[in-house]
């Protein structure tokens, strides 16, 4: 149920856009699942399902809608409204629950569309009428301290924010359940082939459609605000890829550096570079060895360390070290071999559709964990199609190395670094047995 109208201003294209990706990432979801309690840490201590969800994000939009007309009539009204005199989240969220509470999947998405609609037509009268960024137009646009928020930002907190992180949630419970297992076996010599994806040599043109998501924006200014507070300058991505880190902190005046060691990833990278008039640099090398030069901070993103082995993680280790001032900074993610429940394993089952240009890439994946050796193995299955006939079929297996937050911590202390936090790198409050993805900030020492 995309959104009918075609918008024309920033913040409504972003909006439809959110809601063409959770309609992508709802498709095909068997119905039973849709009202399992299956989500954690979308509201504070509770256990929720996708139809919860879908009621939040229904319920604050309809919130959003009511203030706006009521603000037009020229009353004085009490926020939030709809029976709440105070802001009592998680109350507020049990009423959504209550009252948008659906029994179908179609239901559901039909309020939501017509919801996010009416928000998209409100942004585009707005921001035609050029009130959309004014402060001081609506007088319940004004917090409680006296301090105004202009309509954006009030549609951004209520609307597209709340979507973002539910896109984010949803893409945990995904579409295809696969056969996954937790699996033993015999300790395999260190040196072991890992493997890599595909896109990484020979599919490039594939890579930012599979790795850039809703959420990467979101990750890359959570690794900003850490620099930030850390008062870094100067920073070297030894794993750029197409560059995703590199020109998100670039564009907000970090000296970056990036480096990687696929080719055609760099060229795709360079390309870019070149296209947006953004003066950055890229080398060819490999993260064991390249020096560069002194960097105030180092960042390995999207699970890169995975692709190493133990000892050449701890090559990784020593070689950045190297790289970095006095007291600098090494930032990476990788999944939490504590995290990997059989149930987890099984939600990291996909079944994605990615199109550039004229070719159509189907991709299908699933895994299972060597729980002895930290290994998370992937099973990938891709078809390529072209002009809409079927050109070619694939079969690919790869690894990843992945560790406990407490191995992190050891394997840092005995190469020279101290570990100043360990995050949930999608926001939520960190957890040594429960977060999937942690990211760590270490320092040298």
């Amino acid at each position: 149920m995309p959104i009918k109208q075609s918008p024309t201003y920033p913040l409504s294209q972003k909006l439809s856009t959110l809601h063409g990706k959770l309609m992508s990432n709802l498709k095909n979801l068997p119905e039973p699942l849709i009202h399992k309690k299956t989500i954690t840490d979308f509201i504070k201590n509770e256990n929720i399902s996708i139809s919860d969800v879908l009621s939040y994000l229904i319920g604050w939009g309809n919130m959003l809608l009511s203030w706006y007309e009521q603000g037009l009539s020229g009353k004085d009204f009490v926020m939030p409204g709809q029976g709440f005199e105070k802001w009592d989240y998680a109350k507020i969220a049990q009423h959504f629950f209550k009252k948008y509470n659906q029994n179908t999947l179609v239901q559901q998405l039909v309020l939501l569309e017509q919801t996010t609609q009416e928000i998209v037509s409100l942004i585009e009268k707005e921001s035609t009428s050029g009130n959309i960024d004014k402060l001081g137009i609506w007088k319940w646009c004004t917090l409680k301290s006296g301090k105004q928020w202009p309509l954006s930002k009030w549609i951004t907190v209520n609307s597209i924010a709340p979507y973002t992180r539910a896109i984010t949630k949803i893409r945990r419970v995904h579409k295809i359940k696969m056969s996954t297992t937790h699996v033993k076996s015999v300790p395999h010599p260190d040196g072991i082939k890992l493997g890599l994806p595909l896109e990484y040599q020979e599919m490039p043109e594939f890579f930012d459609a599979h790795n850039v998501t809703t959420d990467t924006d979101l990750k890359n200014s959570r690794i900003e605000k850490i620099l930030k507070k850390h008062n870094v300058k100067t920073v070297l991505d030894l794993t750029c890829g197409t560059g995703s880190q590199v020109f998100f902190l670039a564009k907000r005046g970090y000296q970056v550096t990036g480096a990687d060691f696929s080719p055609p990833l760099l060229d795709k990278a360079r390309e870019k570079a070149t296209k947006d008039k953004i003066n950055v640099q890229f080398i060819d090398g490999d993260m064991r060895t390249l020096n560069v030069g002194l960097f105030d901070a180092v960042i390995t993103i999207f699970n890169a360390i995975g692709h190493l082995t133990k000892s050449d993680f701890v090559k990784t280790i020593q070689n950045i070290h190297k790289n970095l001032h006095p007291g600098g900074l090494y930032l990476f993610d990788i999944f939490n071999l504590s995290a990997m429940t059989e149930k987890v394993v099984e939600s990291l089952a996909m079944q994605t559709h990615k199109t550039v240009g004229n070719k159509h890439l189907q991709h299908i994946q699933h895994s299972k964990v060597d729980t002895a050796n930290g290994l998370l193995t992937s099973q990938d299955s891709y078809t390529l199609s072209q002009g809409g006939k079927e050109t070619k079929k694939f079969n690919n297996q790869f690894s990843l190395q992945i560790y406990t937050p407490k191995e992190l911590r050891n394997i840092l202390a005995e190469h020279g670094f101290q570990t100043i936090e360990q995050q949930d790198f999608d926001g939520s409050r960190f957890s040594e047995d429960s977060t999937l993805s942690i990211l760590t900030i270490a320092k040298k020492i």
